[in-house]
């Protein structure tokens, strides 16, 4: 049934949700481990619907909202850009509802807050923050900023992470997404597979980077499946 709902979702709006449908695929929790934050956990509590969910999740950003306001700090910033992050993820789920199509907006303009959110709190990080933890904030925000449906500011985020980091696999893991859906399995392939070459000789990143060509390719037969499946319910 869950199943059955993605698949309406993606085919509503595919650009916007593809990125939710490759993490629930693929099970990446690598740059969106913020998504179950436990400083939400009673907000999310079992057997509450989606609609429920939502409303309580926008009384807890509002709560952020404030703190930010009040300190325009790195911590303040990148709460409010996993916050949104998370709230992006629960309109796109709920627009999977056949009732629920206005959902999609609201997608978008949570995605394009939290990009921003991103980039604030890359611009306040900390000076001992290493490159990797840089990269991946970049990450996030173009993975934000795709699903607003802003693909050049995506991609010039993605790029500069990829400078900044090319080693890290956070970051090349939200690039693959990136590029599997602007792009392709191929793109995909092609730039892990680079990815790979430039590892060091016993990485542990290199099982990792070819688990993830394989589950693209999984993913792939999927996305076909459901470009050629029909919902009958």
């Amino acid at each position: 049934m869950f199943m059955q709902k993605i698949r309406r979702a993606t085919k509503n709006r595919r650009g916007v949700l593809i990125a939710v449908v490759v993490l629930l695929i693929l099970g990446l929790v690598l740059g969106f481990a913020s998504w179950g934050s436990s400083d939400y956990s009673s907000g999310t509590q079992t057997g509450t619907t989606i609609e429920d969910q939502i409303k309580a999740y926008e009384e807890y950003l509002a709560g952020l909202t404030q703190d930010y306001q009040a300190e325009n700090t790195y911590e303040n910033a990148n709460a409010l850009a996993t916050g949104y992050q998370y709230l992006y993820q629960l309109y796109a789920v709920a627009s999977g509802e056949e009732s629920a199509a206005d959902y999609q907006a609201l997608a978008v303009s949570a995605a394009a807050s939290a990009a921003q959110y991103y980039q604030t709190s890359y611009d306040l990080a900390p000076e001992n923050l290493n490159e990797a933890g840089r990269a991946r904030i970049l990450a996030s925000a173009g993975s934000m900023y795709y699903a607003a449906s802003d693909d050049t500011s995506a991609a010039a985020c993605f790029e500069e992470a990829i400078a900044i980091a090319p080693q890290d696999i956070e970051t090349a893991a939200n690039y693959a997404a990136f590029l599997y859906s602007t792009q392709g399995l191929e793109a995909t392939e092609t730039y892990l597979n680079q990815y790979i070459d430039g590892l060091p000789m016993g990485s542990s990143d290199i099982g990792q980077a070819e688990s993830l060509i394989q589950e693209y390719q999984s993913l792939d037969s999927f996305n076909s499946t459901v470009g050629g499946t029909e919902e009958t319910e």
